[in-house]
């Protein structure tokens, strides 16, 4: 794995390192240049490598079978495999039995709904929202910046 262009080798703790400590987010250590690197833990790396599978099978418009995703992640295929497995039963994804792809499944959906109503920002621009909306007699929508991305998280239709 890499950081910033470097190994972790360069910043894993070592026996009698005066830098390094051992928290709840993991190993944590400090490198030459004075990077602070965490290796996670082996439960926050599963769910790491879970997410990473979400993410790779969602960034293929038909879905990704079980070598995509290894491909896309670099991770071993007894490992997605299993990941996928958990998945599937959890209904974050899903598979299609003949093609053997898997696609994003309606619980991620249903957590996404979630997390677009605990937003604080929909109930602070409801009002401009609706004002908007009536003023103009267009539908409108409320998006937040995601990284380089815009995500919709609130529309209102017109009339």
């Amino acid at each position: 794995m890499f950081v910033c262009g470097r190994s972790w080798a360069g910043l894993i703790p070592r026996r009698g390192d005066r830098r390094a400590r051992v928290d709840g987010r993991g190993a944590q250590a400090v490198g030459a240049g004075g990077e602070v690197a965490h290796k996670p833990t082996s439960g926050a790396r599963t769910l790491a490598r879970g997410f990473d599978v979400l993410q790779a099978v969602g960034a293929r418009a038909d879905g990704a079978t079980v070598a995509e995703v290894c491909s896309d992640t670099g991770l071993d295929r007894a490992v997605v495999h299993r990941l996928l497995t958990t998945l599937a039963e959890r209904g974050m994804v899903l598979r299609d039995g003949a093609s053997r792809r898997f696609r994003l499944g309606v619980a991620l959906v249903e957590l996404g709904g979630q997390a677009t109503r605990q937003l604080d920002v929909r109930r602070a621009a409801q009002a401009s929202l609706r004002t908007l909306t009536d003023g103009t007699q267009e539908s409108t929508c409320l998006t937040v910046r995601h990284g380089g991305d815009a995500v919709v998280v609130d529309c209102l239709d017109a009339g």
